[in-house]
């Protein structure tokens, strides 16, 4: 945190009204899979959306401290950052290193307020972090049916309620030559076609090109 000075003027919303009561949320790296879950409930551990995960770890090296706006405890009630409505976030490193940290509520330019845990000097955050890591559990979940990649799949097979059925398949054409001179020729993308039954009940096509 930076050198400190005079705190500008703080927005004087007074005490804050008792809000809903704490949620807690974890998120841990286990054996690479990142886990969700609630510390009252560590049980009850759920594969993290991992786009979420990727877009917070590359925030926590943009959080920074702006301009400090307080420095007394008192004045916390009113930024939503005291122990009681703060949100408080820790972060471990393998190493044993750590980051503990509470944020407040939006100010200036709509950014969140933090401080060091334990400190009393209250700053506008740079970085998305803050904003990013107020989820509770079921924001951070991944709530994909299926951990497969368009390129993975080879074939699709559909039967619609009257019992008709019909099948696509990926395949994928023979390269051609490249040309003298012209470098590696380009791999061959994969191209649908319909193999079961012969032709599409009416109303049904197939688009034969590249996907």
């Amino acid at each position: 945190l930076p050198v400190k000075t005079e705190p500008a003027a703080a927005p004087d919303a007074g005490p804050s009204a008792a809000g809903e009561p704490a949620h807690e949320v974890a998120l841990v790296n286990d054996g690479g899979a990142w886990k969700v879950y609630d510390p009252k409930k560590p049980e009850q551990r759920f594969a993290a959306d991992q786009a979420q995960v990727n877009s917070a770890l590359g925030a926590i090296g943009e959080l920074a401290a702006g301009e400090l706006i307080a420095n007394k405890a008192e004045q916390h009630s009113g930024l939503e950052i005291d122990d009681a409505h703060g949100h408080h976030v820790t972060i471990h490193a393998a190493d044993g290193r750590k980051i503990d940290v509470v944020f407040g509520r939006a100010v200036k330019g709509g950014n969140v307020t933090v401080r060091a845990a334990g400190g009393t000097d209250v700053f506008v955050a740079k970085g998305r972090l803050g904003a990013l890591l107020m989820k509770e559990v079921g924001g951070w979940r991944n709530k994909s049916m299926f951990d497969m990649k368009p390129d993975d799949i080879a074939r699709i097979t559909t039967t619609t309620a009257s019992g008709a059925h019909w099948t696509l398949e990926s395949k994928t054409p023979p390269a051609e030559a490249a040309a003298p001179d012209a470098g590696p020729a380009a791999a061959p993308k994969p191209e649908w076609a319909l193999i079961e039954p012969a032709t599409l009940p009416a109303g049904v096509r197939v688009y034969k090109g590249p996907l």
